[in-house]
């Protein structure tokens, strides 16, 4: 199993935001991976309107869960949950959205196949 953690928006450092929790599951022999946001300016682009978007964010986080066929839990914070809803969809290896304060349409739900609880 692995662990691939989404953050919100304006956050710079996504690995800083969860390290704490990835120490723990590493201690654990579990991988994780943060990965960076573009829209944040986590990359060589600026941020801001003018910058990238939520399609850039969704191809961000759909490589790292595109990787492999690991069972994968996702766990994303605010609009994070947004982007992991859109970057999930139709990826086999994802077992679980956790989403911390955060948002999932009814349409997304159902196109990710999550149940309400």
């Amino acid at each position: 199993m692995r662990v691939v953690f989404v953050h919100g928006a304006c956050v710079r450092d996504g690995s800083w935001w969860w390290h704490r929790a990835g120490a723990r599951l590493r201690e654990r022999g579990i991988d994780s991976v943060a990965p960076a946001l573009p829209s944040c300016g986590e990359d060589d682009r600026p941020a801001g309107p003018q910058g990238p978007g939520l399609p850039e964010d969704v191809a961000a986080v759909r490589a790292p869960l595109a990787q492999g066929d690991e069972p994968t839990v996702v766990v994303a914070h605010s609009y994070g949950g947004i982007v992991t809803a859109e970057a999930a969809v139709g990826v086999a290896s994802v077992r679980h959205l956790v989403l911390v304060s955060s948002y999932l349409s009814r349409a997304r739900r159902v196109a990710v196949g999550v149940r309400r609880r």
